[in-house]
This record gives C-alpha cells, sequence and structure tokens, in this order.
C-alpha cells in the first residue's frame, strides 16, 4: 500500500515538473524547437510556430530549412559542429529575410535512434543591431548634412550676382538723378537738355529701377528657398516642364549690369523644354552664363552663345563662349569644389559649376564640358525632355 502511494506521488510529481516544463518551453520568447540530426522538427514552441508561419502540427517531420524556404541547409548552420563537439555552437545567418543567431545545443543521452538537439533562433545582440542602425542614421545625418552645405554655397554665390546688378544699376540711378537735378536747378530750358532730361525720365531711370527690383526679387526669392531649407531639413527637387528660354531670359535680366559692364553678347537660339526643377535649371544657367563672363578672354568682348537640340527624349542644351579655354590638365578638376584655374584673371570662387552639375544630376541630367586652350568652352546640359 505504501509503495503504491509512494508511485502515485512520484508519478503526480513527474506530471508536475513536466507541465512546468512545457509552460516554460512554450512561454520562451525565443524560438526553440527540438530536431534530430536529420533535421527534421521533433516539437516546437510557440514563438517557433510564429517564426515558421505553422502550427506545430504542421511543422513535426519536416526539415527546419525547407520551413523557412530553403532547398538545402543554410551554409553556416552550426548542427554538424554542435554533434561532433558535443557543445554548444552558433553562427549568424539570415533566414526568412531577416538577420538572425542560431544557437544549437546537442542533447546526449536523450534515446533517441539518431541525435538530438535543442535550436534556437533570435535576432543579432542589441549592440550590432544598435550599431547598425548608428552608422545608417549617421549616413543619412551625413547626407544631409552635404546636401545642406551644397544648398548654402549654392544660395550665397547665387546672391551675388544680383547684389552686382543692384549695386551697378544704383550708380547709373545715382547719376541720372544727380543731371536731371542739375538741369532743373541750372534753370537750363534748352531744346537738346529738355530730350535728355525727357529721356532720363521715360527710359533710363526706369529700366534701372526695372532691374533693381529685378534683382531685388531674386534675392527675395534665394532667401526664400533658404528658409524652407532650414525648416525642412533637406533641399527637395520638383521637377515639372519648363520653358528653358524663358527662364535664361529672366535670369539675363537679373544680371543685365553684369552683362553689360563686361561688354558681353549673349545669343539665345531656340531652345526645347525639358522637365525638371524650375529654380534649378534657372540656377544652372545663372551659373554657366555668369561664368562666363567672369572667365573671359582680357583681348576680347565675351560672346556666349546659348543653343539646344532634342533627341531620344532628352534635351541637351549648349552655352558656349569665346574665353580664355581651359587646359586639358585642368578640365576634370573645374568639378571640384573651391577650385580655380591657375592664371585666370577672373575671381572665382570654385563653387558654381561643381554645384551646378549637382543640381544637374539631382534632376536626373548630366553637365560636362570641352575646351580648347585659348579658344574658349563649350558647357553641356542634359536633362529629361
Amino acid at each position: 500500500m505504501k509503495k503504491e502511494e509512494d508511485l502515485k506521488r512520484s508519478a503526480g510529481g513527474r506530471a508536475g515538473e513536466n507541465a512546468l516544463l512545457e509552460t516554460a518551453f512554450h512561454g520562451y520568447n525565443t524560438p526553440l524547437w527540438l530536431m534530430d540530426g536529420d533535421r527534421r522538427v521533433l516539437l516546437a514552441n510557440k514563438a517557433a510556430e510564429a517564426l515558421f508561419g505553422r502550427k506545430l502540427e504542421g511543422l513535426k517531420g519536416g526539415r527546419c530549412y525547407e520551413l523557412l524556404g530553403l532547398d538545402a541547409p543554410h551554409a553556416a548552420c552550426p548542427l554538424e559542429k554542435a554533434i561532433k563537439g558535443g557543445a554548444r555552437a552558433a553562427a549568424e545567418l539570415e533566414a526568412g529575410g531577416r538577420e538572425r543567431e542560431a544557437v544549437i545545443d546537442p542533447l546526449p543521452g536523450a534515446g533517441a535512434p539518431s541525435p538530438v538537439a535543442v535550436h534556437s533562433m533570435a535576432a543579432p545582440a542589441a549592440r550590432r543591431c544598435g550599431r547598425a542602425e548608428s552608422l545608417r542614421l549617421s549616413a543619412e545625418l551625413e547626407k544631409r548634412h552635404a546636401e545642406m552645405q551644397d544648398f548654402l554655397l549654392l544660395s550665397a554665390h547665387d546672391i551675388r550676382t544680383p547684389l552686382l546688378c543692384i549695386q551697378g544699376f544704383s550708380k547709373y540711378l545715382r547719376s541720372d538723378v544727380a543731371r536731371l537735378t542739375e538741369m532743373l536747378e541750372t534753370g537750363d530750358g534748352g531744346k537738346e537738355s529738355r530730350a535728355q532730361a525727357l529721356d532720363m525720365a521715360r527710359n533710363l531711370a526706369p529700366e534701372s529701377i526695372d532691374s533693381l527690383e529685378e534683382s531685388a526679387a531674386k534675392i527675395a526669392g534665394l532667401l526664400d528657398g533658404i528658409i524652407k531649407v532650414a525648416k525642412q531639413g533637406r533641399l527637395e527637387m520638383r521637377p515639372e516642364p519648363v520653358d528653358a528660354a524663358a527662364v535664361i531670359r529672366k535670369e539675363l535680366a537679373a544680371m543685365a549690369y553684369q552683362v553689360e559692364a563686361a561688354g558681353a553678347r549673349v545669343e539665345v537660339g531656340s531652345l526645347p523644354w525639358c522637365t525638371a526643377d524650375p529654380g534649378a535649371v534657372g540656377q544652372i544657367f545663372a551659373n554657366l552664363l555668369s561664368n562666363a563672363i567672369r572667365h573671359r578672354h582680357g583681348a576680347r568682348k565675351p560672346v556666349i552663345v546659348v543653343g539646344g537640340s532634342e533627341k531620344g527624349g532628352v534635351s541637351l542644351y549648349r552655352v558656349a563662349d569665346n574665353g580664355p579655354g581651359i587646359k586639358a590638365a585642368d578640365l576634370p578638376k573645374i568639378w571640384k569644389l573651391f577650385f580655380s584655374v591657375p592664371g585666370n584673371s577672373g575671381k572665382c570662387d570654385g563653387i558654381g559649376l561643381p554645384i551646378a552639375r549637382r543640381l544637374a544630376e539631382a534632376n536626373g541630367g548630366r553637365l560636362w564640358a570641352e575646351s580648347s586652350e585659348g579658344e574658349g568652352s563649350v558647357f553641356y546640359l542634359e536633362l529629361p525632355r
């Protein structure tokens, strides 16, 4: 009788222990499964069921690598190493489209006809995940910093042109006002003087005022862009159909003083439309035109010819000048920030061309140049049609 009671208590104890082990096994958050030496699943917990996307009944007897969608065991699977060494083995591998850490513990003497092992699979250590995320964020921040730096450099560079225009036409306007004042003060009423005064009042002064207003609007637009980028944290291209000829006319109006002061002649032929960010297109052409005027030949008046054509869904623009040209060795360097062509008499900050190329690339286009020393340069801009 006593022996029978001891057996019942022993059986009850084992049943309780088994229930406790089963609860712990299924309650473990990491996917766990028992498998034999042939990689067939014998038992799996709830987390493993979630990993494989099947209930236990559908897992039993299946090979683990097949359940993960593989045709053969993963090359990094540590099962054979664990069984041969009789100790835990681990490896990082990709499973189910995610990087995971596989850990296998062999169970010697489990009573099965072939070796049995406990397989667990979890995400890699948090430290490594954290480092990967940190690297990703660092790369994103570096990219945004470069975008912001480029945009601020470009904006500061482009503000100079309308400022020069404002300074130049302010001098013209001051001179015209001084001449009109002199006429009024002296009371010179001659026919010739009256004609000059009328010409100043009707033509010269309004032209100066128009140029001042155009330049002020250009600066206001650039400042609005700076504020917008500062708020958004990045520069965004917004492509739309662009009338390239109209864009160039607007840019030339903003740099009228610069063109006039250099005695330059700018010829604009028939140009195709393109699909790009209008502001970026304007900035690219402004830099190319300004660059041609600044770096002019000392012995001749600058002549700039702008042309274009359309082929195969691409708009190709050509900005040719009669400047001093660029040495073959220096031609690749003009696209680097802050590079200045040696011996060039024009003031060069080495900003306009590199950023113009980046703007072209940001709009799915290209910008390159050809040049013959002493004979001028040709800049080619390619943008989507």
